[in-house]
C-alpha cells in the first residue's frame, strides 16, 4: 500500500539509514566486487517506489540469487529498525570472524549468533575455515546453511569452490549449481574451479572450462 504526503520524508530518511548501514557493511566489512552500484542501492531506496535496499541488492549483478529475500511488508518504522539491526548484527559477526584465529573460534562464534547468518557471515566463514585448514568443515557449513534456505551469491559460491581442494568433481558440480541458481560465474569463480581441476589433475576439464571463459 502507499503512503500520505507526510509519511514521505519520515520513510525516506528511514531507508536512507537502511541505505548507509548496508553500505557500510558492503564496504567496510565484506569485499564486494566493483560490480556493484552501490548509488542505485541509495537512489532506488530514495526514489524507485521506495522500496528497501534489501531488494535491490539481492537482483544486483554482484549478488544476484535464485531466491532473493522478499521485502517485509509494510513500511512502519518497526520493520526499518529491525532491518538496519539485522545489517548491523551481521556486520559486528562478520567483523568477528575476520579476527578469529582458530576453527573452533569460527564454529562458536556461528552457534552463538545462528539467527544473524546470512551470506555475509557464510562467505566469511568458509573462507576462514579454509584457511585454517578444515576445508571439509567449510563445505558442510555451506551445504547446511544453503539447506535452511539461507541466501546464496556469487562470492558465497566462489569460497566453497575454492574450499573444494582438489576435488574437482565437487568444485564443477557446485559451479553447475551456480548457473542453475541464475547466477552469473565471475573471474574469481572461473580461478577457484581452474585450481580444483589443476590439483585434481584434470588438464583436459581445466582447458573446456577456459574456452567456456573466453566464449562469456
Amino acid at each position: 500500500g502507499g503512503c500520505g504526503k507526510e509519511e514521505l520524508p519520515r520513510r525516506r530518511a528511514g531507508l536512507l539509514d537502511e541505505a548507509a548501514a548496508l553500505i557500510d557493511l558492503l564496504c567496510y566489512d565484506f569485499a564486494v566486487p566493483v560490480t556493484m552500484n552501490f548509488f542505485s542501492i541509495v537512489l532506488g531506496a530514495l526514489f524507485c517506489g521506495l522500496n528497501s535496499p534489501w531488494r535491490l541488492l539481492s537482483s544486483s549483478e554482484a549478488f544476484s540469487s535464485s531466491k532473493p529475500s522478499p521485502s517485509p511488508r509494510g513500511s512502519g518504522d518497526g520493520d526499518g529498525r529491525r532491518r538496519r539491526k539485522d545489517i548491523r548484527d551481521a556486520r559486528d559477526l562478520v567483523r568477528q570472524l575476520k579476527h578469529t584465529r582458530h576453527a573452533s573460534e569460527v564454529r562458536q562464534l556461528l552457534d552463538e549468533h545462528e539467527l544473524h547468518v546470512n551470506v555475509f557471515v557464510i562467505t566469511t566463514a568458509i573462507g576462514k575455515l579454509r584457511r585454517f585448514g578444515e576445508a571439509r568443515e567449510a563445505l558442510q557449513v555451506f551445504e547446511r546453511t544453503r539447506a535452511r534456505g539461507v541466501e546464496q551469491n556469487v562470492a558465497t559460491y566462489c569460497a566453497a569452490i575454492s574450499a573444494c581442494g582438489r576435488d574437482w568433481k565437487k568444485a564443477s558440480q557446485l559451479m553447475r549449481d551456480l548457473q542453475e541458481a541464475h547466477m552469473e560465474p565471475n573471474i574469481s569463480t572461473y580461478n577457484a574451479l581452474l585450481s580444483a581441476c589443476a590439483k585434481g589433475g584434470q588438464w583436459e576439464k581445466a582447458l573446456e572450462f577456459c574456452a567456456e571463459l573466453q566464449r562469456r
